[in-house]
């Protein structure tokens, strides 16, 4: 995941920089380095951004983030 894709997922979802700083139990500093570019994105916000973007298979509805 890029940092123009974590950007759309938060802007699709109605999320800040802060929720989801939040959720990943990281500082909003370091989502802006993710968004920014310069730190690359951990696997695992990638896999929960790239599950909330798609639709789940089974059950139809979006995943979330805990």
């Amino acid at each position: 995941m890029n940092p123009s894709e974590l950007r759309q997922a938060l802007e699709r979802f109605g999320g800040s920089q802060a929720d989801l700083a939040r959720q990943a139990g990281v500082t909003r500093r370091t989502v802006v380095r993710w968004l920014a570019g310069d730190r690359r994105i951990p696997w695992r916000i990638d896999t929960l951004a790239r599950r909330a973007m798609n639709r789940d298979a089974w059950s139809g509805r979006r995943l979330k983030a805990r």
